[in-house]
């Protein structure tokens, strides 16, 4: 693979700019070419000025890094929500079978969550097994949840519900949105996490329909209403 200043050799030229434009005040010429051409390593915060200069985020340095592609988790926490969401569930069988003993954690990961979505989709009571262990203990161990983390939140809710009851999604929802507003800013919600929380309300939402608590499901419009339309992209809208 290439070194990640030969990448950002080829995003500078892409753009037109000299390595005065983008490296001075950061690290020397010299080793501005050693580092274009893989001889030189550097630091993060060195690199995070430089990107700011070539105005590109990790995220897209990491894509372009990787030939325009996205992560590997991200490829498969796609295929998976992909399969859900298009009720395809033969693939989303095959694809828990052949990856729950991956030797990639991401993998076991969302392996048990996608077996926890399978459970859900027409259980109401959802109970943890060898499959959706993982996901359970490694969600609710977490002291804090990351963006990927954001996304897989949802399967805790029928979980719970069904463990410790009702009342015990409520720490659940509060947590979930101080999470939420950590990743918010004075600026707007640059990562979506707005999206993020409405799907976790969603799925509340459902939950609480489920177990036939209608008046706690109503009550949820606050929490929906609650959400500035004007974060949400294409997904949430």
């Amino acid at each position: 693979m290439t070194n990640i200043g030969e990448t950002i050799h080829q995003i500078r030229l892409s753009k037109g700019l000299t390595q005065q434009e983008v490296y001075s005040g950061i690290i020397s010429r010299s080793f501005a070419s050693r580092f274009e051409s893989g001889a030189n390593d550097i630091g993060a915060s060195k690199l995070f000025a430089i990107l700011d200069n070539l105005a590109i985020s990790a995220d897209e340095l990491r894509f372009i890094h990787q030939n325009y592609q996205p992560s590997a988790y991200d490829q498969a926490l796609w295929t998976i929500r992909h399969a859900y969401e298009t009720l395809n569930f033969p693939a989303l069988a095959t694809w828990i079978r052949e990856h729950r003993h991956s030797p990639h954690a991401y993998e076991q990961l969302i392996a048990s969550y996608a077996s926890i979505l399978m459970l859900s989709y027409d259980h109401r009571s959802v109970g943890v097994t060898t499959t959706t262990q993982p996901a359970f203990d490694h969600l609710r161990q977490a002291k804090t949840w990351t963006l990927q983390e954001l996304k897989l939140v949802p399967v805790l809710i029928p979980i719970i519900a069904s463990i410790d009851g009702l009342a015990a999604l409520t720490p659940l929802t509060t947590r979930m949105a101080a999470n939420c507003a950590s990743y918010q800013t004075g600026w707007g919600d640059p990562f979506h996490v707005s999206n993020d929380l409405l799907d976790f309300y969603g799925s509340l939402f459902q939950t609480k329909l489920n177990f036939h608590d209608f008046q706690s499901a109503q009550n949820l419009k606050t929490k929906f209403t609650a959400i500035d339309s004007h974060q949400l992209n294409w997904d949430g809208g």
